[in-house]
């Protein structure tokens, strides 16, 4: 005859475990280890341990606390994949860059506010042969602007530029005179930029700050010096580079620059200016030529830009 079991869970957790006692029958939950009554009934007979019911009994305990603990472990997972989808709805991402064409600005009227030579600027995206961007001096210290429109999202506060880079020989390495990229945000007028440049010339690695340009010279800004040298990059070699940004509510701030896995803490952090600029967001790569305006290409692959919603 199948028995029938009466019983009440644990008042603290509603678990249940293995019974104990006669005359008053009690159970000590295995969750959290209280104890509350429990009364089991076989055709209205009190179960004694180690009968074949009991057994039965303790089985199904057993079972059940075995799916309790399934059901706990599959709430944890559930919790921690939602945090996840939630993590990801404040994530934009914008990868392979390099596979189609980019808007092209002389890099004079982009950001750096500094009077230059006009360029041929020419760019090519992977078909036979890896992407890459051209520039052709026309004149002294010229340089050509490749950026990409992302759209305005002001609630991104986090950036990550990442990219692999590499001069095709020594020719192209010496005529380089700086690499640069750049991150535009504007948010209701403010502009908020990092910036990152490579100046081979001078042997050293800068970061942009923008904090004294004004709504007349929206461009105005300077480079300052981080303190690492910058030798020029080996030829025929790709060069892995991860820039890391964050803006608050007024100012921009360069976190990070690893190069070939090994991460360089910037630690540097500038006032945003509000320039009266339209919304939007953008991310670029600036070539800049030499004093004697020589042509160089530079080839660019795995190009991906990455926008969230800080912590």
């Amino acid at each position: 005859m199948t028995p029938v079991f009466k019983y009440r869970k644990c008042p603290k957790c509603y678990g249940w475990g293995k019974v104990k006692g006669k005359r008053k029958p009690t159970i000590t939950c295995p969750k959290c280890r209280g104890r509350c009554e429990v009364l089991v009934l076989y055709n209205g007979k009190k179960v004694k341990e180690g009968t074949e019911v009991n057994q039965q009994f303790t089985a199904l305990v057993n079972d059940v606390a075995t799916a309790a603990k399934m059901d706990d472990a599959k709430d944890a997972q559930i919790a921690v994949l939602q945090k996840q989808i939630d993590s990801f709805k404040n994530v934009s991402v914008f990868d392979g860059l390099e596979l189609t064409a980019w808007t092209v600005a002389k890099g004079t009227l982009a950001n750096s506010g500094q009077a230059g030579s006009s360029s041929v600027a020419s760019q090519n995206q992977p078909s036979t042969e890896v992407a890459w961007l051209g520039i052709n001096p026309q004149g002294a210290w010229a340089n050509s602007y490749f950026y990409k429109k992302l759209g305005a999202d002001p609630s991104k506060s986090v950036y990550k530029y990442e990219m692999s880079l590499m001069f095709a020989d020594q020719a192209a390495s010496n005529a380089s005179n700086c690499i640069e990229l750049d991150i535009q945000q504007v948010i209701s007028g403010v502009v908020f930029n990092p910036g990152l440049q490579w100046n081979f010339s001078q042997n050293t690695l800068r970061v942009w700050d923008r904090s004294t340009a004004t709504p007349l010279e929206t461009g105005k800004g300077n480079w300052t010096d981080i303190g690492k040298p910058c030798p020029r990059w080996t030829p025929k070699q790709w060069m892995r580079f991860v820039f890391e940004a964050h803006r608050d509510e007024g100012n921009v701030y360069m976190d990070a620059l690893t190069v070939n896995g090994v991460r360089l803490s910037l630690g540097m952090n500038f006032s945003s200016p509000s320039l009266g600029l339209s919304d939007g967001l953008n991310c670029a790569i600036q070539l800049d030529g030499n004093k004697v305006g020589t042509a160089y290409k530079l080839y660019i692959d795995a190009v991906k830009f990455t926008a969230s919603k800080g912590a």
